[in-house]
């Protein structure tokens, strides 16, 4: 199978089916009550196409919590995520409670996990009827697992129980990277109390279980409307983004550095909590019909709102402007040197109006910023001898600027040899302003090695430790050094 087809499948899979056990459950009967049973074992650090099914399931979960219905109780159990080799490695990780309030608690939880234990899978989906009340009420599990069942068990046994002598109990199993032979160890809960076994092996099969899941349940006394004749759409919205209203959108190999949220909006019934869409310039999603906010932000107080309507049958394509420039540019210094640390390179840039800040590394620059007066400076973190004056620039929404900056250094390297004159290189330099009246003024450069440092034209008190273990006092002198000079200062220790 295609690498990105299969890993789709495993993601699309997961949310779809958990999407159709919630929406069934809210569109028969107000108030319905469900627990998802996690699988947390070991096994789900097992990869699928390079990404663990923890992180898959984390993602997925993480998207689509905001969506919950509102009427729904949700609640979270997991197992084989506190000790290894333990079947009582079963816990409650989220009260049953209103969706609106659970949804989030249940994306955090699953986050903390850690996988790493045995799957007691038939034990934790009778904890979970338990705690529904399945005598008394009618209850739902929605049983999610990579795994067979390890712990001398039966759930084939369970679920006849269950559904004997419960209310109206139903068990869905969503079947997470399973064979075949595995998957009919599992499937006997589903098939006995009525619920829906979900699983996926090629793209054929993977149509056909969305199919099934998009498809609402409808109240008895509504007429059944025939099928939709097209197919849902892989994504049903897709995100980009310009610099301003009516200009081109960001290439997709342009920088990152956006955070996407999205939210039913407030004139819809299935209000939810805003939660995260991505964290890209392009985002692609699918999402129940209805009206939503979408929300981008990005670096320096940067934020903008707009409004989408989804239809699950088509691709709603937004452009959302960020009313921001595009900053480029490339900084060097004058004099380059094989001791200088390239990540160190910093660019600083400080809104004047909203006092926002913000720092970019490397020697090359290439940003998203909001419209707006800037200061910008560039130069070597934590070392104020190699920082240029501030630019005053003002970036107007569209523009592209670009920004160059030379750093005016003056390589200063340090040749420490013993009287014998074998060089010793365990040594630690400190650099202080030399005022014009004879003063010491503030420490401007410390660097704990023999590498030649940056220094801005002016004089200084050089001060060298010797951390060789001979408990020797520092070498003391007063050094002056010009604009874009090579410079060494030998010092013979006695």
């Amino acid at each position: 199978m295609i690498p990105i087809v299969r890993a789709f499948l495993h993601i699309a899979l997961f949310f779809f089916a958990f999407h159709l056990n919630v929406h069934s459950l809210s569109a028969q009967t107000p108030n319905d009550r469900a627990i998802i049973v996690f699988d947390a074992s070991g096994s789900m650090w097992g990869q699928i196409d390079g990404k663990s099914k923890i992180e898959i399931a984390r993602e997925t979960l993480d998207r689509f919590v905001g969506a919950l219905p509102q009427d729904l109780q949700l609640g979270l159990i997991a197992y084989g995520h506190n000790r290894k080799g333990d079947c009582s490695d079963i816990e409650t990780m989220v009260n049953i409670g209103p969706a609106s309030t659970t949804g989030q608690s249940i994306a955090q939880s699953v986050r903390r996990i850690s996988p790493k234990g045995k799957t007691p899978l038939t034990e934790a989906v009778r904890t979970a009827a338990e705690q529904l009340r399945y005598t008394e009420d009618k209850a739902s599990v929605i049983l999610v697992t990579d795994g067979v069942e390890t712990c001398n068990a039966n759930p084939c046994a369970l679920a006849d129980q269950l559904e004997q002598i419960g209310v109206d109990f139903t068990a869905h199993v969503i079947a997470f990277d399973l064979s075949d032979e595995e998957g009919k160890q599992v499937a006997c809960l589903a098939e006995n109390t009525g619920g829906l076994y979900l699983k996926a092996g090629n793209a054929d099969e993977l149509t056909a279980a969305l199919n099934k899941t998009v498809a609402p349940v409808q109240p008895a006394v509504s007429p059944v409307p025939e099928a939709p004749t097209q197919e849902a759409p892989e994504h049903n919205f897709i995100g980009k983004l310009a610099l301003v209203e009516g200009g081109p959108t960001l290439p997709k190999e342009s920088v990152d550095g956006f955070t996407w949220y999205i939210q039913p909006s407030p004139s819809q019934e299935n209000i939810g909590r805003k939660h995260l869409l991505g964290r890209e310039h392009e985002v692609y999603w699918s999402g129940s019909a209805g009206q939503y906010d979408l929300t981008v932000e990005y670096r320096l107080g940067g934020r903008t709102s707009d409004t989408i309507t989804l239809d699950p049958y088509n691709v709603t394509e937004k452009v959302v402007a960020l009313d921001a420039a595009r900053v480029t540019g490339v900084g060097a210094f004058m004099f380059d040197s094989p001791g200088v640390d390239w990540a160190k390179l910093e660019w600083r840039f400080l809104n004047t109006d909203t006092k926002q800040g913000y720092s970019f590394y490397g020697y090359e620059l290439d940003q998203i910023v909001p419209a707006g007066p800037y200061e910008i400076s560039y130069g070597m973190r934590g070392e104020k001898a190699t920082v240029n004056p501030p630019r005053s620039v003002i970036l107007a929404a569209g523009e592209e600027k670009q920004l160059d900056f030379i750093l005016p250094n003056t390589e200063f390297a340090v040749n420490v040899v013993e009287a014998n004159g074998a060089p010793n290189t365990s040594i630690r330099q400190h650099y202080k302003i030399l005022k014009d009246d004879g003063t010491v003024g503030a420490t401007i450069l410390y660097d704990s090695s023999a590498k030649p440092v940056f220094l801005r034209p002016g004089k200084y008190l050089m001060s060298i430790e010797l951390w060789d273990g001979t408990k020797r006092p520092p070498f003391e002198s007063e050094i002056e050094v010009g604009l874009g000079e090579r410079t060494t200062f030998d010092v013979k220790l006695p």
